[in-house]
């Protein structure tokens, strides 16, 4: 009986050192080459939910590494930005790691007394296969919008082409040619280029109801707005006019015909 209670207790002690004694990968840090490593600690004093904030530390671990990366790949490209170019790797980088999210692979985790422990990893290879399939798909809608957007000139071409700008915007890091209207461009370039077209497009007239205003009884005025394709003469409707009044600015709508009407009162 005693020898009994002796291998329980034995196996009852083997098995709670065994569950408790720390991983591999948190006394030996992971250095396998074919992935990025990211391991995140955080204390039980630092949130409620201390494995989702260490989660988050290993992936930001690894986006990290994936910025020198990028980094790397930008130096010849944008040499001259004058000392902006972390901003930009920072935003490509967020906006890769958001799309790749699915592929990250959540090892494994430990817990102490103090806090969390969370290993995450991302197969190098698969990064790049899924950041070719993304941005071939990227590169196909954006110069989609941009097509579509030199239809009709309005509002929606503004709109259409800053759709083309996010769709493409987490592979900005390097060129991607397209042929558009049998002519080889940059598809950044290209959209740059449609989107100040298009701004210098729009032109705005306007007028005083009242030109001269007399005395104190007749200070209402009605300020019109004509708003209209430069390149045409065309009207446009729903284009935005930021219009400033007393030190406050307020944004007017153009109507169905173009116009925009503002009763701006004693304010002038």
């Amino acid at each position: 009986m005693k020898t009994k209670i002796f291998i329980l207790l034995f196996l009852t002690n083997w098995f709670f050192s065994c569950f408790s004694k720390p991983p591999i990968w948190l006394d030996s840090r992971p250095n396998d080459p074919k992935y990025w490593h990211g391991v995140g600690f955080a204390s039980h004093m630092e949130s409620n939910n201390p494995k989702m904030l260490a989660k988050e530390y290993a992936i930001h671990e690894i986006s990290s590494q994936i910025k020198v990366n990028i980094s790397s790949e930008l130096d010849i490209i944008t040499s001259d930005t004058n000392g902006v170019i972390d901003n930009v790797i920072t935003s490509v980088m967020n906006s890769k790691i958001n799309l790749l999210l699915p592929e990250l692979e959540l090892v494994d985790n430990y817990s102490t007394d103090k806090g969390v422990y969370f290993y995450v990893r991302l197969d190098k290879n698969k990064y790049f296969r899924t950041i070719e399939r993304l941005k071939a798909n990227a590169k196909e809608i954006s110069l989609n919008y941009v097509i579509q957007s030199n239809k009709e000139f309005g509002r929606r071409s503004l709109m259409l082409i800053q759709n083309a700008w996010q769709e493409i915007y987490p592979f900005n890091d390097e060129p991607i040619e397209v042929q558009y209207k049998n002519q080889k461009y940059n598809l950044f370039s290209l959209i740059r280029q449609k989107y100040e077209d298009y701004t210098n497009r729009i032109s705005v007239k306007a007028f005083l109801q009242n030109e001269n205003i007399r005395t104190i009884i007749d200070r209402d005025n009605i300020l019109t707005i004509e708003v209209f394709d430069k390149q045409t003469g065309k009207m446009l409707k729903d284009i935005p006019i930021k219009i400033k009044q007393s030190n406050e600015s307020f944004t007017y709508i153009s109507d169905k015909k173009g116009y925009i009407k503002v009763d701006i009162g004693n304010k002038i």
